[in-house]
């Protein structure tokens, strides 16, 4: 008789150490998939800075350049990047450094300019010194808007934009 029930604690202790095996296989299981989709989330987390990096960057590079602001066109106005297929750009005439503007492959990077603003502008206030602000001054200014988009969507990388505005002071004293 004692024979016959150590073979039946034997396999009741068989049968839990089967399901402790498995629950094991089930957590290590659950960890993993979420370890990898940390892992993702990690991966997009730093396209998504370096993105917006150059999404910046390009945007910085383009408000270097006045000839990228040009004030004989009409509000709506449009430049576009020279490669860029637009066809709501009135011209193609942003060319950037190569070093700034190269994309790798299945990124796109396209960026406008767009007068935004009227041509006068009166009494818009303009810092003249560190301690002097006027408004009684009348200004001539045109007022822009640079939009930077970079898409490595198709890639699964995700998406970066960056708009930047500026007001471009209108020297008029000069006849």
């Amino acid at each position: 008789m004692r024979h016959h029930n150590r073979s039946k604690c034997a396999g009741a202790v068989l049968l839990l150490a089967v399901i402790f095996a498995m629950l094991l296989a089930m957590i290590a299981g659950s960890v993993m998939q979420i370890s990898m989709l940390e892992f993702r989330m990690a991966g997009n987390d730093q396209f998504l800075e370096q993105a917006f990096q150059r999404a910046h960057g390009i945007a910085s590079a383009i408000s270097e350049k006045a000839a990228y602001f040009p004030v004989t066109g009409g509000i709506g106005y449009t430049i576009c990047n020279q490669v860029s297929a637009d066809s709501n750009c009135d011209a193609n005439i942003i060319a950037l450094n190569p070093a700034i503007d190269t994309a790798e492959d299945g990124v796109s990077v396209n960026y406008r300019v767009e007068r935004k603003g009227p041509f006068v502008m009166e009494s818009l206030p303009f810092r003249l010194s560190q301690n002097a602000v006027t408004s009684s001054v009348a200004f001539d200014v045109a007022l822009f808007e640079t939009r930077v988009d970079v898409d490595g969507s198709d890639i699964g990388l995700g998406r970066a934009s960056v708009a930047q505005g500026m007001a471009l002071l209108i020297d008029n004293s000069v006849p």
